[in-house]
């Protein structure tokens, strides 16, 4: 494997690692993911992957709640998100574009309940939001959403507990 391969998997490794730990965070202090996870049935498993053998998250819906799992998928994922390859997934992981264009041009596969994955990539959106400045937000979401005092508070929280700490 050259370096630069190395590079991108290690940056989408850590990206994948950084949304599984803010999704866990967020979801207990964002009212609008809340909202969109109150649909999904409790116990179910989200498998985001990189193909082949590549980077994952699995992130679990518990108690109105999102548990980051980790890599890899622990138990049997009800909605599964693949991307065809690092170098499909790298572009949309490191924010040089949206999830949206990304799944335009092919770079991921869904299997599972469609609906379930147009609420995560929403989700995702919002995390995004929280994770990356304006600028780059403006560039890779299509609607960047208001950030008042509550939502840089929660910012603050996910950077400073939710990512480190899991909490």
């Amino acid at each position: 494997m050259n370096l630069k391969k190395t590079i991108k998997k290690l940056v989408v490794q850590v990206v994948m690692f950084v949304l599984g730990r803010s999704f866990q965070s967020a979801s207990k202090l964002d009212f609008v993911i809340q909202n969109e996870i109150s649909g999904w049935e409790d116990g179910m498993v989200v498998l985001m992957q990189v193909l082949p053998k590549g980077p994952s998250m699995c992130l679990l819906k518990k108690e109105d709640r999102i548990r980051y799992l980790g890599s890899g998928a622990k138990e049997k994922p009800n909605l599964i998100i693949s991307f065809k390859n690092i170098e499909s997934a790298f572009p949309v992981m490191a924010g040089l574009m949206g999830a949206e264009q990304g799944f335009a041009q092919s770079r991921m596969i869904v299997k599972g309940d469609l609906p379930v994955a147009m609420s995560f990539i929403r989700c995702i959106n919002r995390l995004e939001a929280f994770l990356f400045p304006k600028i780059i937000s403006r560039r890779i979401l299509k609607r960047v959403p208001k950030m008042g005092l509550k939502e840089q508070i929660i910012r603050l929280r996910i950077y400073c507990t939710g990512i480190p700490l899991g909490i």
